[in-house]
């Protein structure tokens, strides 16, 4: 009998230890929900709160609106593919910078945002996932409320039918309880469906997503991160020859050129793999016309074989249209634009519209009469880009085969409709192309380094400090041009002399290729003779290489006033005085009787070297 009451006694002892455990337990910890409204989005979080007042949030959150339902917890959790391989993440944090939105912040540095278009119950519900580098994939939960039905289903939409209205649900990939994001499709939208809605581009003509203001911060904002990016990551593992390119032009528009080529590593300045591309910052001038004839030829013999097969991947080609243009042939020309101005828009993609586009702009100063074979497509190719838009959750997206477009397609096509739409004075058009690109960069400060100089091409249309073809003279079949990154080249011709006038910032330096020149007789820069020395690129001088084979001038031009002037002579004139080299501490050398040596095939310099 002792023995039970004992046993009994030591068991209610236990539990009676076990109970102000745990109520010691609570004292410092304990769990609590958190629900944050904004509109009709709901978010349900559960946390620990420590006593220290650090919030550790649990890996379970709900989030609901209008019927459907995004769940996970460690039974049903969020996976990404890093590396080829699937693995969970853990929720770790949850921010809220802006009142309509909120991001999801998980391990691996993966974000995803939760965005309403406004806090009316019927505004739509874009969902944004931000993906490090290494990881391809991002799989999350969802389920629909039992007042909704399934109308339609696609591997890429879903239409929930309530009782007022009927609700798509847009994604990469939409499974049974799971949604997809890439690195390429990084948005899902839930927005009210009509079968009957067209979208159109006067739909957004009010949004401040299509204004020239959120433009203009969006462009600035992109520079910044790429100069940022640059700046920070400056080893040459990371830096390419487009790299350098894309930094140079950026830092050259807010007045850092000098300062930006001397950013760029020898590697890159030096490289035997350079390409005419970066002729215009960097010496080498004879190799850079090399392959720049190489690239003239290479591009000749495309524009040749898309005119013969009626093929149209040629217009995706960035600034295709200076080759199109330079091309020998003009009955070659004329019918590679004509099959594209007689193509079906629904057999072209949206990049080879785009580029149409950008060729029509590019060519109406080139050649007006290209261009105007290439207005039967403008429209009905506009109208196809139209088609494949959509606009949910203030962001303006575009698919095509059921797939988003790329970030850097996408800023194309924003920007060729931005370029025709101020061409023509369209106001829709140029909103559409703000939308688009403001859509599509709002999240630039994720971007790579690499992605950023890519981009950046693009946008920077108006920029002549990046590298550019530079119509100077078209006169009866006769055509001078230059390979610059001058603001402006202006030439005035008589029968003797060439005047050249080359608008670049005072005490910089930068190189021209020059192409359609004549044999000259002489050459004077600032109304000072140069003649012939093989180490004018080395001088902290001005200075040229005349190829006669070619008629070309490469031209070494350092500034000593904005404007440098360059005058070809085509009469005999005196003989030029031979250079002077000053190394110090040695004194001036002047040999006043070397005769001048003609222009063909030679190098020259200034008379005096500072």
């Amino acid at each position: 009998m002792s023995i039970r009451i004992l046993k009994k006694a030591l068991g209610l002892l236990i539990v009676d230890i076990v109970i102000i455990i745990g109520i010691f337990v609570l004292q410092f910890r304990t769990d609590s929900t958190i629900i944050k409204k904004i509109g009709n989005l709901q978010i349900t979080l559960e946390t620990l709160d420590e006593q220290s007042g650090v919030i550790t949030y649990k890996n379970k959150a709900r989030i609901s609106y209008n019927g459907i339902n995004f769940v996970f917890d460690d039974q049903n959790p969020v996976y990404i593919k890093k590396d080829g391989s699937d693995m969970p993440v853990q929720l770790k944090d949850v921010d809220q910078k802006d009142p309509l939105s909120i991001t999801l912040n998980f391990s691996e540095g993966v974000k995803v945002t939760y965005e309403i278009a406004s806090e009316d119950a019927s505004a739509s519900l874009a969902i944004l996932a931000e993906l490090p580098d290494g990881i391809s994939d991002f799989s999350m939960p969802y389920s629909y409320s039992s007042n909704m039905s399934i109308q339609k289903a696609e591997k890429d939409s879903l239409v929930l039918a309530g009782k007022r209205n009927a609700w798509e649900f847009s994604s990469h990939y939409i499974d049974a309880g799971r949604f997809d994001f890439t690195q390429r499709n990084y948005m899902a939208t839930y927005s009210i469906y009509d079968a009957n809605q067209k979208f159109s581009f006067d739909d957004i003509m009010n949004e401040q997503i299509a204004t020239s203001e959120e433009f203009a911060k969006t462009i600035a904002q992109f520079k910044r991160t790429l100069i940022n990016a640059f700046d920070t990551n400056n080893v040459e593992s990371n830096i390419t020859e487009q790299v350098a390119v894309s930094y140079i032009a950026a830092q050259a528009e807010n007045s850092g050129y000098s300062r930006a080529i001397e950013n760029v590593p020898d590697s890159i300045r030096k490289s035997k793999q350079r390409t005419y591309l970066s002729a215009p910052y960097f010496n080498t001038l004879e190799d850079m016309n090399t392959n720049l004839e190489k690239a003239m030829k290479d591009y000749e013999k495309r524009i040749t074989d898309s005119a013969d097969k009626g093929t149209f991947d040629l217009f995706t080609v960035h600034k295709i249209s200076d080759f199109i243009y330079l091309h020998q042939n003009p009955e070659t020309v004329k019918k590679l634009l004509y099959n594209a101005a007689i193509a079906e828009p629904e057999n072209l993609t949206i990049a080879q519209i785009s580029g149409i586009l950008q060729v029509y702009v590019d060519l109406t100063q080139l050649a007006p009469s290209y261009a105007a074979i290439l207005e039967p497509i403008l429209e009905p190719g506009i109208e196809r880009i139209t088609e494949a838009c959509k606009f949910e959750g203030n962001i303006l997206t575009i698919s095509e085969n059921d797939t988003f477009l790329s970030v850097n397609q996408a800023v194309e096509t924003g920007i060729a409709l931005l370029r025709y739409g101020r061409l023509i004075d369209n106001e829709t058009y140029r909103k559409a192309g703000y939308a688009i690109v403001n859509s599509y960069l709002a999240e630039s400060s994720s971007f790579d380094l690499r992605t950023l100089s890519n981009i950046y091409p693009v946008i920077a249309f108006g920029n002549e400090f990046y590298p550019h073809f530079a119509k100077i003279s078209d006169e009866n079949g006769k055509k001078v041009w230059a390979w610059t990154c001058a603001k402006n080249i202006k030439l005035e011709k008589s029968a003797d002399e060439y005047n050249f006038d080359i608008d670049f910032p005072n005490g910089d330096t930068h190189y021209i290729i020059i192409k359609g020149i004549p044999q000259f007789n002489s050459i004077y820069i600032y109304d000072m003779a140069f003649r012939t020395d093989p180490r004018f690129e080395t001088y902290n001088s001005s200075g040229y290489v005349y190829k006669k084979s070619t008629e070309t001038l490469l031209l070494k031009s350092r500034h000593k006033a904005q404007n440098e002037k360059v005058k070809l002579v085509y009469r005999e004139t005196r003989p030029a005085p031979a250079p002077v080299v000053e190394t110090a501490p040695a004194p001036v050398v002047e040999d006043t009787e070397t005769p001048a040596v003609e222009a063909e095939d030679t190098e020259s310099s200034e008379e005096s070297v500072e």
